[in-house]
């Protein structure tokens, strides 16, 4: 018979499973970055566009800061 796993088990599986989640996630944060965006913009577009930006989205510097456009590089 299996023995249940120990709280110490449960939690390194846990912050393993979170490092995993979050090495993709920096990634796709800085390749928003890229186009623009600033950092917390990439973490935020990440969640909410899904994932990498598309070859045409991005940011354009408006007074107010960086805001998101789908039609980066197009000017």
């Amino acid at each position: 018979m299996a023995k249940p796993m120990t709280t110490f088990t449960k939690i390194f599986i846990a912050v393993v499973g979170m490092l995993l989640l979050a090495i993709p996630w920096t990634g796709a944060a800085g390749e928003w970055q890229d186009k623009g965006c600033t950092s917390s913009q990439g973490y935020g577009y990440f969640l909410i566009h899904g994932g990498w930006p598309d070859e045409n989205e991005g940011c354009e510097d408006e007074p107010d800061g960086p805001v998101f456009t789908d039609e980066y590089g197009e000017w």
